[in-house]
């Protein structure tokens, strides 16, 4: 925040500009964004393929369906966000403890 002069506060970026927790609500939304992407390009995918079953690295058979491509799209969209933003607020924790 500024104050009546015009200069930053101590909880404002150096440009001032206080974010009021505006980033969260964003990230959340692109991550929502990319696990219904995942989701829509399984099922597409899934209704286009010719084949009924795959085998993953020749330990795993799994069903290729419409709803199974789907379902395994929003699975690992979902996981890989959630481990990228688990793993950027543990930084942002150690970050901060190392300033203060």
């Amino acid at each position: 925040m500024t104050d009546e002069t015009g200069r930053a506060g101590d909880d404002a970026t150096p440009g001032g500009i206080t974010d009021g927790g505006n980033a969260r609500r964003y990230l959340l939304g692109a991550a929502v964004t990319v696990v219904a992407f995942a989701g829509i390009a399984g099922y597409t995918l899934g209704s286009n393929s010719p084949a009924e079953s795959t085998t993953v690295l020749g330990v795993l058979t799994l069903p290729v369906t419409s709803l199974s491509l789907a379902a395994y799209g929003v699975v690992l969209a979902g996981t890989v966000v959630t481990v990228l933003f688990g793993l950027v607020t543990l930084a942002s924790r150690i970050d901060d403890d190392a300033v203060e």
